[in-house]
């Protein structure tokens, strides 16, 4: 009867892992990809080496946070899982071997905020204890009565064996169905968090929305050019903010992009509630960097630790000068 439980339990197991093969690769495959394409674009010019500093700096802000709570979430799921598991195995066993003589009632495990994981960790590991003490109880109780003689020994051997062969393979399928979706789960946010940053590095500055807020720049060249942003509050806690500018290119995608010699001030601050502070930005407009003609366009990022509070596009311009009226200077002469 085990033998013939065990076989299609192990036909679901190769299954299983011919599938997270398939999806591991088509992730690969992917990542692949979108790292081809990065370097590509860095090759021909189209992105500074030094533009994945801002933008990733951008991106982890903002995603961090998510990332860590889905691994977190997924590692303590899988250890809620193999307690439940252990302990389930026992509990069943012994009310087989005994049927309703032992308390054999299993607790809840303990629900775990989402973000709170030290807490939770904690919560956890006192769940487990308390589960492994419980069970040592059930197996003294259970020894107690084969050594007064209440129980057979033949009796609990029979009804073990039995009990065993029932249920062993499908706990075992239990254990390797955690297994694969602690593996799934661990390279699925893996995969989706790397290829998110990739993709927000690749991600051209696009056209401003109607209505969206936008920080125009024009000077001469050679000269400077600087715009205000006003950065409020509206929490009820103090925030610490940071303010990031990325790489410039020409809007229309002709030529490389490039670092701007660009001053944020302040580029770090604390905001108190309802508060308010303004930031600016100054850009100078080198000859060698910037022409005449072309919009190059831009991100300011202010950051907090654990998110992107704004994400402002800048427009700069080189201001085409005026050339006098030679016309109207001779008709005065």
């Amino acid at each position: 009867m085990a033998a013939s439980a065990s076989e299609p339990t192990a036909a679901a197991w190769v299954t299983r892992y011919a599938r997270y093969v398939q999806e591991s690769s088509e992730r690969a495959a992917r990542t692949a990809e979108l790292n081809r394409r990065l370097l590509t674009r860095v090759a021909n010019g189209e992105l500074a080496p030094t533009t994945l500093d801002n933008q990733l700096a951008a991106f982890f802000a903002t995603n961090a946070a998510t990332y860590t709570d889905d691994v977190a979430e997924t590692g303590l799921e899988f250890l809620t899982g193999l307690i439940a598991a252990g302990t389930t195995y026992t509990h069943e066993l012994v009310e087989r071997i005994a049927p309703g003589e032992l308390d054999t009632e299993r607790s809840e495990p303990p629900t775990i905020a989402r973000g709170d994981w030290t807490s939770g960790l904690q919560s956890l590991t006192s769940f487990a204890q308390a589960e492994n003490a419980a069970v040592a109880a059930l197996l003294r109780a259970l020894m107690t009565k084969v050594a007064t003689g209440t129980l057979s020994p033949d009796g609990m051997h029979a009804s073990s064996e039995e009990f065993h062969g029932e249920h062993l393979p499908g706990t075992v399928d239990e254990l390797v169905t955690l297994f694969f979706d602690l593996m799934t789960r661990l390279e699925e946010a893996h995969a989706d968090f790397g290829n998110r940053a990739l993709l927000t590095v690749l991600d051209l500055p696009g056209e401003t929305e109607p209505g969206e807020t936008s920080l125009e720049l024009v000077a001469q060249i050679g000269t400077t050019a600087s715009a205000r942003l006003a950065v409020a509050n509206n929490e009820s806690e103090p925030t610490a903010l940071r303010a990031v500018m990325t790489d410039v290119r020409r809007s229309d995608g002709i030529g490389p992009a490039f670092d701007p010699d660009a001053t944020i001030r302040p580029a770090r601050f604390t905001l108190a509630p309802l508060a308010e502070e303004v930031v600016t930005l100054t850009v100078r407009l080198a000859a060698k960097a910037f022409e005449p003609g072309p919009e190059y366009v831009g991100t300011l990022h202010v950051l907090s630790p654990g998110s992107t509070v704004l994400a402002v596009p800048v427009k700069i311009r080189v201001a085409v000068p005026v050339e006098p009226d030679d016309t109207v200077e001779a008709d005065k002469s």
